[in-house]
């Protein structure tokens, strides 16, 4: 069965194939888990490496598996590159089941996704949400607690004969539905609107709850019982970093934890988007992309196949103050996942071929960003806020600039970041202090590169506040963001501010997602975000409504944004919402990626490491003044930009009622190079 669905704001067409699997805790499960990790995990993938990488027929390329208590689902699927069509695409994801049912999969793709699959389910339960879920998963779906164990241990002993009996029986042609995903203007004017055809066989019945099941009325809102108040806190015990510096200047920080066999090592720099010309938006994130694809000594495809070997996973990025390389694998494959790691940062290949393939891949993705209107509004927003600054314009670029960028940009963006004097690596997990610097000194020594003298970044001029509307008529929702500028992460009133924030914006109790969505239901959620970086930094509120309820929503932020500065905020309020913000960052040191994340953020900013020990005592010493004082200077809606993105027809005229000033611009004259934006 194949149908053809017609949307309107499309950018890139994409086509889903369905095939029924049995349920979760049926024999021939772990066959299937093991041909879905082959199929799609990581860039060693057969989807990736044939459909993305070589054919460069899809913007990306994946498979899942929604296994259940009955039956459930493989899909597998692809959102097209631009400028290829579905039928391609679809011809191509057939291909690559057939092979699956032609001919057994190699013993090197059965060790890599076994060792993806136990790697994964480690790294799954560091958390204890992980392991609840685990557990719940295991005693919901499958009736027994030890599911989840039973299913590794039978994934360890799946031969490839068992991945292609299975991909014989689930995955035939005729035992599939195709759906394909095309823009409304594809659509042919003598075609009709496809519907889904009920079965006679389905009977259709009122919903009738059991005589069992009690039905409860909510009690009027004066008499509901609170919830319980937040308990003594505890202290946690936090991981204490270990600094050292190797003789060629590199920093190295480790973290011991050896409660579970895994270890992260992230290396970070300096330099990032900050740094980037102002005509080569999106420079530096490109540079850090091509990192992976490929070095002096390995190829894109042998750096994947290596590391997805171990069982680990390799990635690259760039932020506005920095650039990074991570890896997380098993501990006893840290040293040659090190090695890879190692290669990646200090010999990068720049290949044209590979600097064209990233270039196509981050233009797709960039054009699919631009037709979301909330994704679209927070670009609009940063240009608004942080102008003509490099800190204002996208980090991952725009078609344009992303079209001007040569080689020698990206090797010059490479140099500002990467070289031994300004990076820090850090190793987080199963591995000790002497370990680590026996292995950075091994794999980092020999590299002595300095660094391109970076010039210090400028203060911003901060632009008057715009309020800007941008008209996508074929959006069926509007994306709203109100931002204005904050401060950088060592100011000394940032725990104050992030407490504000969460006060404002933190969370399902948080009093934008109240007033927003839990009394008035114009969105899914709302909420805002705090982003202090090395120079400077910004505060948003932000949401999705409806076009007609855009102007309201807009009002509703400006009155809580501004109601934060004006009432100091209860105790009860404030101690919950500061649990929250510890908890947030509780959970976010549970993992060794969490707490290598959070270092490198501090490395970046200019932040002490030791405030890892600290975060905690510094946020519970905030009190409601303090609160009130930040908010008062930080928050204040009348210094914040305004950014509607949607069908302007909808929203425009009552915005204007309330902001003369506000100004339209079509979807095709938006131009997120230039600090006018038009």
């Amino acid at each position: 069965m194949t149908r053809t669905v017609y949307e309107p704001n499309t950018p890139l067409p994409a086509v889903l194939i369905s095939y029924h699997i049995p349920a979760d805790r049926a024999a021939d499960i772990p066959a299937l888990s093991l041909l879905k990790a082959i199929l799609s995990e990581g860039e060693s993938s057969r989807l990736y490496e044939s459909v993305v990488y070589r054919d460069q027929l899809a913007q990306s390329a994946d498979a899942m598996i929604d296994s259940k208590k009955s039956t459930g689902n493989l899909v597998v699927y692809a959102i097209m590159a631009g400028g290829k069509s579905v039928d391609a695409g679809e011809a191509a994801l057939k291909r690559e089941i057939a092979r699956l049912r032609d001919a057994p999969v190699t013993p090197a793709e059965l060790a890599e996704a076994k060792n993806e699959i136990l790697t994964a389910s480690i790294i799954a339960r560091e958390t204890a949400e992980g392991k609840a879920s685990t557990l719940a998963s295991s005693v919901i779906v499958d009736g027994d607690p030890r599911a989840a164990d039973r299913q590794l241990a039978a994934i360890a002993q799946v031969t490839a004969a068992d991945i292609q009996r299975i991909a014989r029986t689930y995955l035939a042609d005729a035992q599939s539905a195709t759906i394909r995903y095309l823009p409304l203007d594809a659509k042919p004017a003598a075609t009709r609107v496809a519907t889904i055809d009920v079965a006679p066989t389905v009977r259709v019945a009122d919903l009738k709850a059991p005589a069992s099941v009690e039905i409860v009325t909510p009690a009027a809102e004066g008499q509901r019982v609170l919830p319980p108040a937040p308990g003594t806190p505890i202290s946690p015990t936090l991981p204490q970093p270990i600094s050292t510096q190797l003789a060629n200047g590199m920093r190295l920080i480790t973290v011991e934890r050896h409660d579970l066999p895994i270890v992260t090592a992230y290396l970070v720099t300096g330099g990032g988007a900050a740094t980037d010309p102002a005509n080569r938006a999106g420079v530096s994130s490109l540079a850090a992309e091509l990192l992976t694809k490929g070095t002096r000594t390995r190829t894109a495809t042998q750096i994947a196949r290596q590391i997805e070997g171990l069982g680990g996973s390799i990635g690259s990025d760039a932020g506005s103050d920095g650039a990074s390389v991570d890896v997380t694998v098993k501990a006893d494959q840290l040293a040659p996942a090190l090695s890879i790691l190692a290669d990646v940062a200090m010999h990068p290949a720049f290949a044209p071929e590979e600097i064209e393939r990233a270039r196509t891949q981050q233009i797709d993705a960039v054009s699919l960003a631009l037709k979301n209107p909330a994704q679209l509004a927070a670009l609009v927003a940063d240009r608004a806020v942080l102008g003509a600054s490099a800190y204002g314009a996208p980090i991952g670029g725009t078609p344009i600039s992303l079209k001007a960028i040569t080689r020698a940009d990206i090797t010059a963006a490479y140099a500002r970041s990467f070289s031994s004097d300004q990076a820090t690596l850090i190793m987080v997990g199963d591995v000790t202090a002497a370990q680590a610097k026996t292995l950075a000194d091994a794999q980092f020594g020999p590299w002595k590169t300095t660094g391109a003298a970076t010039t210090p970044a400028m203060a911003i001029d901060y632009p008057a506040p715009r309020v800007i509307l941008v008209d996508m008529p074929d959006a069926g929702q509007a994306g709203v963001v109100v931002a204005r500028p904050a401060i950088a992460r060592t100011d000394p009133r940032y725990y104050s501010l992030a407490v504000a924030n969460t006060v404002l914006g933190g969370g399902f109790s948080s009093r934008l997602n109240q007033e927003i969505r839990i009394k008035r239901g114009l969105a899914y959620g709302a909420g805002s975000t705090l982003d202090a970086g090395k120079t400077q930094g910004t505060i948003a509120a932000r949401t999705q409504t409806k076009n007609p309820t855009a102007t309201e929503v807009v009002s509703l932020i400006a009155t809580e944004l501004a109601g934060m500065g004006k009432a100091p905020v209860s105790p009860g309020e404030l101690e919950t919402r500061k649990a929250v913000l510890v908890g947030n960052f509780g959970r976010g040191i549970e993992t060794t990626s969490g707490v290598a994340g959070i270092l490198g953020s501090y490395v970046q900013n200019g932040v002490s490491v030791d405030e890892l020990q600290q975060f905690t005592a510094k946020v519970g010493a905030v009190d409601s003044a303090s609160v009130q004082t930040a908010a008062a200077a930080l928050l204040d809606p009348k210094q914040a930009s305004i950014v509607v993105v949607g069908d302007a027809k909808q929203f425009a005229p009552s915005l204007r009622q309330a902001y003369p000033q506000a100004e339209l611009i079509p979807e095709a004259a938006l131009k997120l190079d230039t600090a006018a934006l038009k």
